[in-house]
């Protein structure tokens, strides 16, 4: 059993399904009774770090609860574990006129209600002037947000809000975040990264309350791919999408409703079970970046002639086990590609950061920028001469034999198109 220090902040009102932190770590309740033969509340806690806790929610050979992992679970005093406030509180603590700021979050601020003479003057004194229905940015991540707080009031204290991070704190579900989506009719851009929000709620019910929101980041959150689309059913103007390393490991075409208007999607640090896997995301015909680096690849293919991602402009593939050349010769098939981020694949062991953007350049025509780095015309030019020079031989070779010309076509495909050029 855990017995953490104190904390003035803890309640006696805490409940099954209630997140709750003790000493800096989160954790969603499963059991509140009694643990013979103690005396006293415990709680049954399945941290959000497996490796927090000390079982599986059996203790003492007695089954108080189900855990996620082995080592995720354990009973902790009642009188421990820190409930959270309400946003309204955690709004008035970061932002009040009583607070002391460092540098960095006064540079916030000013952002937040777009004051620029902030710098200027004492931030006690711009607190006195300002009142929180400036406030259009709001950033309160970690500040143990437990829900909305009295009905209506948020909307009164920050009217104006268009963006708000709600990531880290103790929220246990979507209706609490429809509660204070519900109170601002402006709000663009919602980060709910690093919470548990069960998703046992009527998302029918609170499709109005996201209504106008385009910007939505879901990272560290457990879900699997179903459950990102059920909770983008609900945003019917979503343009960019954040859901990286999550348990997504397979993906499914959206339903003709859901992410219709997507623009960007990042999927990063999630098992994909294989690139057939990405190319159901192919059929989003606005999406134009798409970030699919460290997701344990090792190929990309795309069918002649290509139907899919017909907007792709950007796509990131860092840190997948990507080992072949043909599979960037792929990329050329995308009819909007421009831009392409491509570190960290086994592909590039054993040669030069140069000699590796030279071939990804003469492989890739569109390419317009490269791993934040503008390509220009010269040195497309000479990328594509010395790609050129490197497989003349092999080129020619292969013209006394079919077999062997059609096996160099599948690795260069380019390279006709390369000889005409010249």
């Amino acid at each position: 059993m855990d017995n953490c220090g104190n904390d003035p902040t803890a309640v006696d009102n805490v409940e099954v399904g209630d997140r709750i932190e003790v000493n800096g770590h989160r954790g969603t309740v499963k059991f509140v009774g009694a643990v013979p033969p103690t005396k006293g509340i415990w709680l049954g806690v399945d941290w959000d770090d497996p490796k927090r806790g000390k079982h599986n929610g059996s203790y003492n050979g007695v089954r108080y609860f189900n855990a996620r992992y082995d080592t995720s679970g354990s009973l902790v005093r009642l009188e421990k574990a820190v409930r959270g406030r309400s946003i309204i509180a955690a709004i008035k603590e970061k932002y009040g006129a009583n607070t002391t700021m460092d540098k960095d979050v006064v540079e916030e601020v000013q952002r937040a209600i777009r004051a620029p003479f902030l710098m200027m003057v004492g931030f006690d004194k711009i607190s006195e002037m300002q009142s929180f229905d400036s406030l259009t940015i709001v950033g309160i991540r970690g500040y143990r947000v437990n829900g909305p707080g009295e009905p209506g009031k948020l909307r009164d204290l920050c009217p104006e809000i268009t963006e708000l991070d709600l990531g880290c704190n103790l929220i246990n579900s979507w209706r609490s975040v429809a509660e204070i989506t519900s109170q601002l009719p402006h709000l663009r851009f919602l980060d709910l990264s690093e919470n548990r929000l069960s998703l046992e709620c009527d998302f029918e019910g609170i499709r109005n309350d996201f209504s106008e929101l385009e910007h939505l980041v879901l990272s560290r959150v457990e879900y699997t791919w179903d459950d990102v689309l059920k909770c983008c059913s609900v945003c019917p103007k979503l343009e960019k999408l954040q859901v990286s390393f999550n348990t997504i490991i397979n993906l499914r075409v959206p339903p003709p409703d859901v992410l219709q208007h997507l623009k960007m999607l990042n999927i990063e640090g999630n098992n994909i079970m294989g690139w057939s896997e990405i190319l159901k995301l192919g059929h989003i015909q606005t999406l134009e970046v798409l970030n699919v680096s460290n997701a344990g690849l090792t190929n990309v293919s795309f069918p002649t002639p290509n139907t899919y991602f017909p907007s792709l402009k950007y796509i990131l593939l860092s840190g997948n086990f990507i080992n072949n050349w043909e599979s960037v010769s792929e990329l050329e098939k995308l009819p909007s590609l421009d831009e392409l981020k491509f570190r960290e694949n086994p592909v590039l062991n054993g040669i030069s950061r140069e000699t590796a953007r030279q071939i990804l350049i003469a492989r890739v025509s569109k390419l317009k920028i490269l791993n934040g780095q503008a390509v220009f015309d010269d040195e497309r030019r000479g990328a594509e001469y010395d790609y050129l020079k490197q497989n003349g031989r092999m080129w020619l070779d292969s013209s006394k034999d079919e077999n062997a010309r059609r096996a160099f076509l599948v690795s260069h495909p380019r390279y006709p198109e390369l000889i005409k050029s010249e």
